[in-house]
């Protein structure tokens, strides 16, 4: 069975997707609207585990295949977007039933693009994104990858130079594989319409936050339904 792009879009209108770059900021907004309007979250990285359990390889062939670990970083990225094209209906069916059941619902992290655009409004979904070397520079900095590092280096079977490789390799996966000091607004983000803001390093939140807010405009989301 096969639900209408417009019944999805419309089922969709209390949720306000951020999405974008890895290390861009998006926890970060998802987190201040969600404290400030109440909003329920929807953390598409905490939802991977149970996603990854209704996964059959009939269906979804890329999240049920062994660990990757010996691919090359452009390798890895590619089988990462091939896993979030396949547990974004997962992500999409989730979100509807909690669009009926709370005001205004806040997702926030990865998304296949190209089935979010063809279901969601532009003004409910904003890009945020970052240059690929701050990516790599700061994604050991978060909280919940912080013990990437060390698991690494304690590691007994590997030599000193072997770690230096796969820390480099992972660092690359982090900046989605590409490189560089400016960041890139993807033109079918800009084709949709999505609102868009690049973190640069040392930025105030509160100047992300208010082209967040001006966007998405939620207080008229919550007057309007009442």
């Amino acid at each position: 069975m096969l639900i209408a792009d417009n019944i999805i879009r419309r089922k969709l209108q209390g949720v306000f997707f951020l999405i974008g770059d890895s290390c861009a900021g998006k926890t970060t907004a998802a987190r201040i609207l969600c404290q400030k309007y109440g909003a329920y979250r929807y953390d598409s990285d905490a939802m991977r585990s149970a996603h990854f359990a209704l996964a059959q390889p009939e269906y979804q062939p890329c999240m049920t295949r062994p660990d990757a670990a010996n691919l090359t970083a452009q390798q890895a990225v590619a089988w990462e977007e091939d896993i979030v094209r396949e547990f974004t209906p997962m992500m999409l069916a989730d979100l509807m039933v909690l669009a009926g059941r709370y005001p205004a619902v806040v997702c926030d992290g990865d998304i296949d693009r190209a089935l979010l655009f063809s279901v969601a409004q532009p003004s409910r979904v904003f890009y945020l994104a970052v240059a690929p070397d701050l990516a790599a520079q700061t994604f050991f900095n978060r909280p919940d990858h912080a013990h990437l590092l060390g698991d690494l280096y304690a590691r007994a079977d590997l030599t000193p130079e072997q770690k230096r490789q796969e820390e480099a390799r992972l660092r690359e996966i982090a900046a989605g594989g590409r490189k560089g000091n400016k960041a890139v607004i993807p033109q079918q983000v800009l084709d949709f319409g999505a609102g868009v803001y690049t973190r640069v390093c040392g930025g105030a939140v509160e100047q992300m936050m208010a082209e967040v807010e001006r966007h998405f405009n939620i207080p008229a989301w919550l007057a309007a339904r009442g």
